[in-house]
């Protein structure tokens, strides 16, 4: 993961997130999400993902992650209309697809 790959979001002249997508041959792969302590809980995640689903979706490949099995975020990203494909002893892999629908929070 180079550092220069990392989209940063600013609110206030405070970097508060950042994620990594990466462009595959036949999918996104969000790398990574991050969200400082102050801003969650406060719709930032929801807000980065919801764009990056809009952005996936004109490109016409689906958006793909892992999270790890013990992390509550899996919740999340499964309000947000990810599925999980696959799964091993210590992650789901997940993906949101356009044509999957996104499900109400």
């Amino acid at each position: 993961m180079h550092p220069a790959k990392f989209r940063i979001v600013n609110v206030n002249d405070d970097d508060v997130s950042a994620y990594l997508v990466n462009d595959e041959d036949n999918h996104y792969w969000l790398e990574m999400l991050l969200v400082g302590s102050t801003m969650q809980g406060k719709e930032l995640g929801t807000a980065i993902i919801k764009k990056l689903q809009a952005e996936t979706k004109k490109g016409g490949k689906p958006l793909k992650l892992s999270v790890l099995r013990v992390n509550p975020a899996k919740e999340f990203y499964s309000r947000l209309g990810f599925f999980v494909y696959d799964q091993d002893e210590s992650f789901f892999k997940m993906e949101w697809a356009d044509n999957k629908p996104i499900q109400p929070m």
